[in-house]
C-alpha cells in the first residue's frame, strides 16, 4: 500500500492526471503499484531495503526509541526557517545533513565554532538559503557555489585563506578580520558577486590598492565600501577611488585607519 502511494520520480501532470503515455504508459492498477521503469522500481526497492537495515541497526544499538525520535527531529528540523550553531565541531557530515534536512531554511549562522577536520572545503549549497553568517570559526577554506536566493554572506573573523563564492543575488558582503585572505582571494570573492552593494573589508592586512581598482569596474552597484585599519592602502589610491562615482556610485567609503596621512 505504501509503494502504491508513493509518487513517480518523474512527474508530467495536466489537470492532476499523467497524460505522457509514451513515458508512463497507459493507466491501469499495474502500473500505479509498479514504477514507470524496471531501473527505478529496481532503484527504490533498494533504497528502501538500506533504510530498512539502517534502521535496524539503530534499533539493535540504540533501541527501538532511538529511530522515532531521529523521525521527530528530523521533521522539527524541516519546519524551521532559522537555525544557528555556537561553539563545538561542526562535522561536514552533520552540516550537509541539516542542509538537507532544512528544505525551508532562509538562515543559517555558525559562530566560533570548528568546521569538518580543519584541513576540508566546506561546501554550502540551498536553494532558498537567503542569509549566511559564518563567524569567527576555524576553517581552511569554504565553498558557497549554489545558494541562488542568497542576499547576505558573513564571513567576519575566520581563520580560512580563501573562499569561493557564486552567488548572482548577493548583495552585502562582510569578510572584516580576516587576516590569512590574500588580496586575489578578496579580489575574487567581490568581483564574483555583480549585484554586490554593500562590502566590508576593514582590518585586512592583504588589502592593497590594487584590490580597489579592481572592484572599481566590476561592482557597477556597490555603493558602501568600509576599508578601515587596512594598512596597505594609500592616499592617492583613496582619493582616485572615491572620485569614480559614476562606476561605484558611491555613497559611503570608510578607510579610518588605514595608512592614509
Amino acid at each position: 500500500m505504501e509503494a502504491a502511494r508513493r509518487k513517480k520520480a518523474i512527474e508530467h501532470e495536466i489537470g492532476g492526471l499523467q497524460n505522457d503515455t509514451l513515458r508512463f504508459g497507459l493507466h491501469s492498477v499495474k502500473s500505479e503499484i509498479v514504477g514507470s521503469h524496471p531501473l527505478q522500481s529496481a532503484y527504490q526497492s533498494t533504497k528502501e531495503v538500506q533504510e530498512q537495515m539502517k534502521r535496524r541497526i539503530l534499533v539493535n544499538t540504540y533501541g527501538s526509541a532511538f529511530p522515532l525520535k531521529m523521525d521527530l527531529d528530523r521533521q522539527m528540523l524541516s519546519r524551521l526557517n532559522e537555525f544557528n550553531i555556537k561553539r563545538g565541531v561542526c562535522y561536514l557530515k552533520n552540516l550537509k545533513g541539516i542542509l538537507n534536512w532544512k528544505q525551508k531554511l532562509l538562515s543559517l549562522v555558525i559562530h566560533d565554532a570548528t568546521l569538518g577536520n580543519g584541513i576540508q572545503e566546506i561546501p554550502i549549497y540551498h536553494d532558498r538559503l537567503r542569509q549566511l553568517q559564518i563567524v569567527k570559526c576555524r576553517v581552511l577554506r569554504i565553498s558557497v557555489r549554489w545558494c541562488p536566493q542568497l542576499e547576505t554572506l558573513s564571513l567576519k573573523g575566520n581563520s580560512m585563506a580563501h573562499a569561493v563564492l557564486n552567488c548572482p543575488l548577493l548583495r552585502d558582503l562582510d569578510i572584516a578580520s580576516c587576516h590569512k585572505f590574500s588580496d586575489a582571494a578578496i579580489r575574487s570573492a567581490a568581483t564574483s558577486c555583480p549585484l554586490l552593494e554593500s562590502l566590508d573589508m576593514s582590518n585586512c592586512s592583504c588589502v592593497s590598492d590594487e584590490t580597489l581598482r579592481e572592484i572599481a569596474c566590476p561592482c557597477g552597484n556597490l555603493h558602501v565600501l568600509n576599508a578601515s585599519y587596512c594598512p596597505n592602502i594609500s592616499l592617492g589610491t583613496a582619493h582616485v577611488d572615491s572620485s569614480q562615482a559614476s562606476q561605484l556610485r558611491g555613497h559611503y567609503f570608510c578607510f579610518h585607519g588605514s595608512n592614509i596621512s
